[in-house]
């Protein structure tokens, strides 16, 4: 029995001895790691940017926006074969600048004086009165406001591209 007395108390020691080596290994992996994470917390604070400046205020809103310049369509003298590129390059000019040609009126004036020869010899306009309300009946010199096709003449009096039977060929 003595025998495993000492056994026991030889593993006992060897045991303490360990322990006491193990926590000396741990004291030191501790210290090290501290180390490792304060060279990190300064390494990452020195390459990290800066954080981004406060966002300016918004700027005050542009006035309005003024529209394109944009040459004038050639003339149009009533030759069939021209007055599709006439209507698209006004109706492109329409578009370009909504506050130049906000009204019909304007969009119709405009073309008749972009309009020459026979083609001006046979253009009647007279504006519809301003007051004129949608629904009301429209008279042969002015568009329907629930109309979408372009306010342009076809070359004959009181014609409108959009309801002339003859568009696309010549009025005889």
């Amino acid at each position: 029995m003595q025998q495993h007395e000492a056994h026991f108390a030889t593993a006992a020691t060897e045991i303490q001895q360990a322990t006491i080596t193990q926590a000396a290994g741990l004291a030191a992996l501790t210290s090290q790691v501290q180390q490792l994470m304060a060279a990190f917390t300064a390494a990452t604070a020195a390459a990290s940017p800066p954080p981004p400046p406060a966002p300016a205020p918004a700027p005050a809103p542009p006035g309005p926006v003024p529209e394109p310049r944009v040459g004038s369509p050639e003339r149009y003298a009533g030759d069939p074969g021209s007055c599709n590129p006439f209507i698209m390059n006004c109706s492109i000019l329409y578009a370009l600048q909504p506050q130049t040609f906000s009204s019909e009126g304007a969009r119709v004036a405009f073309a008749i004086n972009h309009l020459t020869g026979r083609a001006r010899q046979s253009s009647s306009f007279r504006p519809s009165p301003p007051a004129a309300t949608e629904g009301a009946p429209s008279n042969s010199h002015t568009r329907d406001s629930r109309d979408s096709a372009q306010p342009l003449y076809c070359g004959q009096a009181g014609h409108f591209v959009s309801r002339c039977r003859a568009k696309g060929r010549t009025h005889q």
